[in-house]
């Protein structure tokens, strides 16, 4: 009885956040942004700050992916030139490098909902093919790479 209970509380619970995030992401607040590689948060502003130091990699890796590296051999030179990763380690992972290509953020736009929670209960997070919506707040911040410089290269 206990545990029905529960899970119809957790439930409940959960589709009240949700229903928080889509308010707050018509407002055009952007959601998740506090640990972004390159940029700086500032929480009472809530806006994104280029991280100067950070930003400067950044180019490095969007340079080294136009002249035709891949991520593992972006990784290791960044590894073999001591910059530490994301996370403050020694070595950089390929994955790590991909997945900063690949995201808009560093064109300026805010993607959110490229992941969701498939069952409270769990807890287990899948990503975003298409089964939820996604919504992308366009020039929301300064960019660190220029998009025209991406499509001249």
């Amino acid at each position: 009885m206990f545990s029905s209970l529960y899970q119809q509380e957790v439930e409940a619970t959960s589709e009240r956040v949700k229903r928080g995030f889509k308010m707050r992401i018509k407002q055009g607040e952007a959601i998740g942004l506090q640990k972004t590689y390159g940029y700086d948060y500032e929480p009472k502003t809530k806006a994104l700050q280029v991280n100067e130091e950070e930003a400067k990699w950044v180019h490095y890796i969007f340079d080294q992916y136009c002249e035709g590296y891949g991520g593992t051999v972006i990784a290791r030179k960044l590894s073999e030139m001591g910059v530490a990763s994301p996370r403050g380690r020694d070595v950089w992972e390929a994955s790590t490098v991909r997945g900063i290509i690949r995201n808009q953020i560093y064109i300026g736009n805010v993607v959110m909902g490229k992941s969701y929670i498939l069952d409270p209960i769990s807890k287990k997070k899948v990503d975003n093919h298409g089964e939820r919506d996604m919504h992308i707040l366009k020039d929301h911040h300064e960019p660190i790479i220029e998009i025209q410089t991406l499509r001249e290269r």
